[in-house]
């Protein structure tokens, strides 16, 4: 389990931070890509949107939820994260984040 001392320390790991940059990327594109049927749709696309448009505006907000949903693991375990578990992570919250 990451100290919170660890999990604050991340917030310097640039490499992490662009590998969850580009991860949010990817799932607004996915999003920018579902079908209009998908629950919640309209709300989630001006999200997608909004992180296409100004990624640093999202970037910290997004990484905040990834490090408080992951504290139970170790530091190595969460900047070695494979990418598909990042976006996993970022898709199951977009909905939270799409609120407006």
């Amino acid at each position: 389990m990451a100290s919170y001392e660890e999990l604050f320390g991340l917030y310097s790991d640039s490499a992490f931070r662009n590998r969850v940059e580009i991860a949010m990327l990817s799932v607004a594109e996915q999003v920018r890509s579902e079908a209009e049927t998908t629950a919640n749709h309209a709300k989630r696309l001006v999200w997608a949107r909004n992180v296409l448009v100004d990624p640093a505006a999202w970037l910290l907000p997004v990484f905040r939820l990834l490090l408080a949903a992951n504290k139970a693991l170790d530091a190595s375990a969460i900047i070695n994260a494979a990418e598909a578990q990042i976006e996993a992570q970022i898709l199951g919250a977009v909905d939270f984040f799409a609120t407006e």
